[in-house]
C-alpha cells in the first residue's frame, strides 16, 4: 500500500509538473503571438494614415484649383482634372479579419473595439 501511495504521488507530480510546464509555453506562444499582432495592427494603421495624407493632401490641391478657377469659363470636370483628379481614401483593416478568424479572445477590448470602428468607417466610404 505504502508504494502504491509512493507511485501514486510521484506520478501526481509528474502531471503537475508536466502542465506548469505546458501552461508557460502557452502563455508564452500567447504573448509572442499578441505582440506579433499588435505590431501588424500598428504598422496597418501607420500605412493607413500616410495613405489618407496623401488624400487629403491631393484634395487640398484640387480645393486650390477650384478656388482658382472658380471664375473661368471651365467645366467642373475640367476644373477637377487640373486639380489632379478626385480620391477616394481606402484603408485596410486586415489585424481585425485575422483577429475574427483565430483568437479573438487575446485581444484587448480597447483595441478590438478600435480596430472595429476603423473597419466600420472603412465600410461607409
Amino acid at each position: 500500500m505504502k508504494s502504491y501511495l509512493k507511485e501514486l504521488a510521484i506520478v501526481s507530480i509528474g502531471v503537475l509538473i508536466a502542465l506548469f510546464v505546458n501552461n508557460l509555453k502557452e502563455n508564452r506562444q500567447a504573448a509572442n503571438y499578441y505582440a506579433t499582432s499588435m505590431k501588424t495592427v500598428r504598422n496597418e494603421v501607420q500605412t493607413n494614415y500616410a495613405d489618407l495624407k496623401k488624400v487629403i493632401e491631393r484634395h487640398y490641391s484640387l480645393l486650390d484649383s477650384i478656388r482658382t478657377h472658380r471664375s473661368d469659363e471651365m467645366s467642373l470636370g475640367e476644373v477637377i482634372e487640373k486639380g489632379g483628379g478626385l480620391q477616394i481614401a481606402t484603408s485596410s483593416n486586415t489585424g481585425l479579419e485575422f483577429y475574427k478568424k483565430n483568437n479573438i479572445n487575446l485581444i484587448d477590448f480597447d483595441v478590438m473595439s478600435r480596430l472595429i470602428e476603423i473597419q466600420s468607417i472603412s465600410q461607409i466610404a
